[in-house]
């Protein structure tokens, strides 16, 4: 039976004479007048019972946490599924285009091919801006707001038959389009193709990621019928990205505006031009997300 002048510690709740000061047991100051002193909030009780664990409002917090971790983590955009490839035969996508100029005639440069593009009634074609300039043969480099009046027309067959010719039609105009290989949208040419003309490809969704397998699909100088040159991605820059063949690598000649496809077969960039680096050959291509907008408001107008 307890001494009848103690009274409980407020802290440990062990019965001290109202004497004393501070508690013998756990050293915790006593009542203001000298004696214990008792509140039922400071007391531990029973979980729930108004005096519950100081550790339940934690462990409530940090499980709320990781609620709101795992939301975030299944709202979050994954990245598209492309298959490891090759990409499907490309049969009729690859084409040989002929600019006729009204300055200095035809000129034939580089690579084209066609995509299309949901909603339109017409096909697009597209290539690289520099072809129209020294770098495809001619005196000067077009820029891109005098195209349209430059480009009279362009005739394209099939790259690796000769055949199936046909034309574009009007160049598309891309005001902002521009060789500086760190602009937006950087280094692209775009011309209207009727429907059904040449075998078009399709835009993939998104850009290529570094260590993903891509493929050059090109029709090379040296007469080779290899259409596809496996190359990974090594680095993403504003405006470029880059891409290390794999083994030998193509010869890079006449290669410019070719696509650069995902193991989908779909285009994720416009091939601009290459060379080698510590003994490796490499590509260097503009990517579709640096482009794809400015395209979309072209044949929006």
């Amino acid at each position: 039976m307890h001494d009848a002048d103690a009274l409980p510690c407020s802290a440990c709740g062990a019965h001290v004479h109202a004497r004393r000061t501070r508690c013998p047991h756990c050293g915790a100051p006593l009542g203001a007048s000298g004696g214990a002193s008792w509140t039922p909030q400071a007391r531990p009780g029973p979980r729930g019972a108004g005096g519950g664990s100081p550790l339940v409002p934690i462990v409530l917090g940090l499980a709320a946490l990781g609620v709101l971790a795992l939301v975030a983590a299944a709202l979050r955009p994954r990245p598209r599924r492309v298959p490891p490839g090759p990409p499907p035969a490309l049969a009729g996508s690859i084409l040989r285009p002929v600019f006729h100029t009204r300055s200095e005639g035809p000129i034939e440069a580089g690579t084209a091919f066609v995509v299309r593009v949901p909603g339109l009634e017409r096909n697009v074609l597209l290539t690289a801006l520099h072809l129209l300039g020294p770098d495809g043969g001619m005196s000067r480099a077009v820029p891109a707001a005098e195209v349209s009046a430059e480009v009279e027309a362009v005739s394209l067959t099939d790259a690796f038959t000769g055949y199936g010719a046909f034309e574009a039609e009007e160049a598309i105009l891309i005001p902002s389009a521009s060789l500086a290989s760190n602009s937006t949208p950087g280094d692209v040419l775009a011309f209207w193709v009727a429907r059904g003309e040449g075998s078009p490809l399709t835009l993939a969704p998104e850009a290529a990621r570094v260590g993903q397998r891509v493929w050059l699909s090109a029709k090379l100088v040296d007469g080779s019928d290899t259409q596809l040159h496996p190359a990974r991605v090594v680095e993403l820059a504003p405006g470029t990205f880059y891409y290390e063949y794999l083994g030998r690598g193509p010869e890079l000649q006449a290669t410019s505006g070719a696509p650069v496809l995902d193991g989908a077969g779909e285009v994720v960039g416009i091939n601009l031009g290459g060379g080698v680096y510590e003994g490796k050959p490499f590509g260097m291509g503009n990517p579709i997300d640096n482009w794809r907008p400015a395209l979309e408001r072209a044949l929006a107008r």
